[in-house]
């Protein structure tokens, strides 16, 4: 082989491997690679009620089929959050969620009939999230107590508002 020759052989390895390494980034980049936070939680009854805030780090649509917590899967469909019926209404989301690539989404669960709920401050829970991929078990911490959820100090706030 002439110079000409070892040059241009250099030139296709390197286009070669730059190559390759777009393709792995690309693939690399594009995971499903998401986080899950409680911002507030509740109880009703039998109900556990969470407000929860998932991050999607991902280059790809992430699409969540369902979230289970202590053998209960959420409801699927959209309803209104238990809580005082006189405080503003929220729903649950419509299965599946479908969150953008790097974006996040706030979420309404609700998990009826459980039994021993006993949520408290610092207590660490486990969900099951079952993506159109694979299924995932993410631990929140939770914190206090925000009322974001449909509680009577939220529905106070609300009617002082709508009165000013």
């Amino acid at each position: 082989m002439d110079f000409y020759g070892y040059v241009t052989f250099g030139i296709a390895v390197a286009g070669f491997t730059m190559s390759l390494g777009t393709w792995l980034r690309s693939l690399w980049r594009s995971r499903e690679k998401f986080a899950v936070s409680a911002i507030d939680y509740g109880e009703h009854l039998n109900t556990m009620q969470l407000l929860i805030s998932i991050t999607n780090f991902s280059d790809n649509v992430l699409v969540i089929t369902s979230i289970s917590c202590r053998g209960r899967t959420c409801e699927l469909e959209p309803k209104l959050i238990r809580g005082d019926p006189k405080s503003p209404k929220a729903e649950t989301p419509r299965f599946p969620v479908t969150i953008p690539a790097q974006n996040s989404e706030n979420l309404y669960l609700e998990f009826v009939n459980l039994r021993h709920i006993g949520l408290t401050a610092g207590e660490a829970l486990t969900l099951e999230v079952q993506t159109i991929r694979k299924q995932v078990r993410k631990t929140v911490l939770l914190g206090n107590k925000l009322h974001y959820l449909n509680t009577r100090v939220q529905s106070q706030t609300y009617r002082q508002s709508q009165k000013a």
